[in-house]
């Protein structure tokens, strides 16, 4: 059975802060807790479509690959994960972001489609990594809001 994930949340910080925060790999390790390896670089540049690398995060990791890239707004950052800590088949994800009405700050958006393989546990697991996925978007959405708004008080 193939799951689902959709997180939505206003951020403080602009969509191009957001967005060149996440796609860039150094600047992704200035993240309190995540460390980022480059596996095979873009096609036209290192952090461009095609981008490989392992992000590293308190509990686990995840090789995500760059599937496609909006570099306007909305920003769009589309990946396929190719490894994770746990084990699991992806189908597809999507970070964008996107601006909101004058002073409210940016629209998030974060899915992810999924699903294991199948066994006896199959339906409890799904659920479980659909609310562990969930929580873990809503979360690391806010870190990143959170760590621009320092760099600007830096």
């Amino acid at each position: 059975m193939t799951r689902t994930i959709v997180v939505r949340r206003t951020l403080k910080a602009a969509p191009e802060e957001l967005f060149a925060m996440l796609l860039d790999s150094d600047r992704l390790t200035s993240v309190p807790g995540v460390k980022v390896e480059i596996l095979r670089g873009g096609m036209v540049s290192r952090d461009d479509v095609g981008l490989k690398r392992r992000v590293g995060f308190p509990g686990g990791f995840i090789v995500e690959e760059v599937v496609g890239l909006q570099r306007e707004a909305p920003y769009r950052f589309d990946y396929r994960i190719r490894d994770a800590t746990v084990k699991f088949r992806h189908d597809s994800g999507r970070i964008e972001f996107a601006p909101g009405p004058v002073g409210s700050g940016t629209k998030a958006t974060w899915t992810s489609t999924f699903g294991v393989s199948d066994s006896r546990l199959l339906r409890p697991v799904e659920v479980v990594g659909q609310a562990a996925g969930h929580a873990a978007f809503w979360l690391a959405l806010g870190l990143f809001d959170r760590h621009l708004a320092s760099e600007g008080s830096a």
